[in-house]
């Protein structure tokens, strides 16, 4: 494994090229070319050229990459400038011995204060051109493909040597070799090569600002992309048997500006660098300087990866994300969906298959139904409970989302309005100064699930009264808890309608005293030595409710909220043997009488929870 591991390496190719005598001004050419191989071992698969195409007369410099190996690469070259005008460098602290010391060439192009070398000498990038595959298979090899004028270090002179069918000698032009011609190496009359095109560049050289705002479909192609630091990335893998396009198409230099000058030199510092996919991270140890975080970000994008899919978790109910309280004895649905996740084509698929949990089942349960759906169900608490609800992707079950709800034993709502007391319906009739609330059953379903029997004109002890007491002893205990004991009996009295008859019409216009009623202190008030217990309501409490406003109930839709469902239900006052009902709509209270057996709706009184 260690050996596998030293057989893995960037290889590095440099090169630098000066200019020549233009127009009567004497430019002092030192060409050379030099190729740095930092290779641990021999691997045969991997093999990268930097071609170097250079015509003084034209000024044509073509660089450019080929791969003339078995394995994908990743390539890399950076460009660096140096200028001297009569032995003097034209940008302090730089040196034409020092190469470290030139300036990398970048884009987006500077201002020429920021960039003085453009005042006399241009670039043109980009393009592609035919050029002939290296004849140079050896992956350790010093040397590089330099043609026409360029001089490689090793050799010192030109490496490619092809004659064309006239015989002539590679010149470094743009168009010396024809597209589909065989040329016979010269230092092998058996082995020949085909001139072929480079990949046609989609797009010319742009800046890794430019490509960072690329859409991610276009983030890859056969394209450079130069980075601040001087780095030009090929955006693909280079493919076997393939050259890039070109990275450098064309010197231009400003004759009239070149006339400042006695002599003069420029020069141009290429490092290439070549790896394999598996060894991407050599770039990191590069002697000449480690990819940036943006080019390493290109890196990743161009790099085949495994697909890794991965799972995101999320909620989908209504106000999902929002605090979720809910009282005792309530259910509600929650929904969630589950999106897939690829590594390298991002959300692929969404689901539903999720399924739900919950932490603290005294509190709440939970079941999964269809469609990503739970129903949650809480129990009776009698304080405040957090649960934690949790959904969990059956895909992953890694994969999780949670959030707390609050269970509270109940809400009390506003006077007149309905809430729900422990999973039963109760209407709010009135707020006493003690912090106790007087409440009343909601009937929604019939008649025959109210409580009855009623055998006499008495209520203490009554079966009615022995009816009520028993719906208190069915009740949920947690709700038991926060009944009130009332008085053990109530001094009930008698009701008769004034003026005579036997029904009072509860309009809107209703008063109390349309009722002559005997006990107006006939009211259930919390007793701390009575008895928890229900209780059927009195007159007196009828006259005595409350609104919302303080008032007393005497909207007839109000009042008519107490008694859905059911025509008649009794009060516990007595009618001296005459049953005297107070009617509107199509329900009526009916007082005591020993010839009606109607139910009788249950009342509490419970404190605050």
């Amino acid at each position: 494994m260690e050996k596998s591991k030293k057989n893995r390496g960037i290889m590095i190719t440099g090169i630098i090229a000066a200019m020549m005598l233009i127009a009567g001004t004497f430019a002092w050419t030192a060409f050379s070319q030099r190729a740095l191989n930092e290779n641990e071992g021999k691997n045969a698969n991997m093999g990268g050229r930097i071609h170097d195409d250079y015509h003084k007369k034209s000024g044509n410099k073509d660089i450019y990459a080929e791969n003339f190996g078995k394995k994908d690469l990743l390539v890399r070259i950076k460009l660096s400038e140096y200028f001297e005008g009569n032995g003097e460098p034209l940008v302090g602290k730089t040196s034409k011995d020092d190469r470290a010391s030139w300036i990398p060439y970048s884009l987006p192009v500077k201002e020429l204060a920021d960039d003085p070398y453009r005042a006399y000498v241009n670039w043109e990038l980009g393009g592609d051109k035919v050029f002939l595959p290296t004849f140079n298979m050896d992956n350790q090899s010093l040397e590089t493909d330099a043609a026409g004028d360029a001089i490689d270090f090793i050799v010192n002179g030109p490496t490619n040597l092809v004659l064309n069918e006239k015989g002539q000698l590679n010149d470094g032009t743009q168009d010396f070799f024809i597209e589909g011609e065989a040329y016979t190496n010269p230092d092998d009359s058996n082995s020949t090569q085909t001139a072929k095109k480079t990949l046609p560049g989609t797009q010319d050289p742009i800046s890794m600002e430019s490509w960072k705002n690329l859409p991610k479909k276009d983030q890859k192609g056969n394209y450079w992309v130069i980075d601040t630091d001087g780095w030009a990335y090929w955006a693909q893998l280079l493919e076997p048997k393939e050259s890039t396009s070109l990275l450098l198409n064309q010197l231009n230099y400003e004759e009239e500006a070149l006339y400042d000058f006695d002599s003069w030199y420029y020069g141009i510092d290429v490092i290439g660098e070549f790896t394999t996919v598996e060894d991407a991270d050599k770039f990191e140890e590069s002697e000449h300087g480690k990819a940036s975080s943006d080019a390493q970000n290109l890196i990743k994008a161009i790099t085949p990866q495994e697909e890794v899919f991965t799972y995101e978790l999320e909620f989908t109910h209504k106000n999902a994300g929002e605090s979720i309280e809910m009282n005792s004895q309530e259910k509600k649905e929650f929904s969630a969906k589950v999106s897939k996740i690829s590594s390298l084509n991002g959300k692929v698929s969404e689901n539903t298959n999720v399924s739900w949990f919950v932490d603290k089942t005294d509190a709440a349960s939970i079941t999964d139904i269809d469609e990503g759906k739970g129903e949650l169900k809480t129990k009776s608490v009698s304080e405040n409970t957090v649960v934690k609800v949790t959904a969990t992707a059956n895909d992953d079950a890694t994969v999780t989302e949670s959030f707390d709800l609050m269970v509270k034993p109940f809400t009390i709502g506003k006077l007149a309005t309905v809430f729900n007391f422990y999973g039963e319906d109760y209407l709010h009739l009135k707020a006493f100064d003690d912090g106790n609330h007087l409440i009343q059953k909601v009937f929604i379903k019939g008649i025959n699930d109210l409580p009855k029997g009623k055998s006499s004109s008495e209520y203490n002890n009554s079966d009615l009264d022995v009816s009520m007491k028993e719906f208190y002893n069915n009740m949920d205990p947690v709700a038991q808890d926060f009944v009130q004991p009332v008085q053990k009996e109530f001094k009930v009295g008698e009701a008769k309608v004034l003026g005579g008859g036997s029904v009072a019409d509860l309009t809107d216009s209703f008063k109390a005293d349309l009722l002559d009623i005997d006990s107006q202190n006939d009211l259930a008030v919390y007793t701390p030595s009575g008895e928890k217990k229900a209780f059927a309501m009195s007159a007196a409490e009828l006259n005595n409710l409350q609104s919302a406003s303080g008032e007393l109930l005497q909207n007839r839709t109000e009042r008519a909220r107490m008694h859905s469902n059911t025509n008649q239900v009794f009060l516990r006052t007595a009618s001296g043997g005459k049953s005297i009902s107070t009617s509107y709509g199509d329900a009526k209270l009916l007082t005591l009488a020993t010839s009606n057996t109607s139910p009788a709706i249950p009342t509490l009184v419970i404190r605050t929870p």
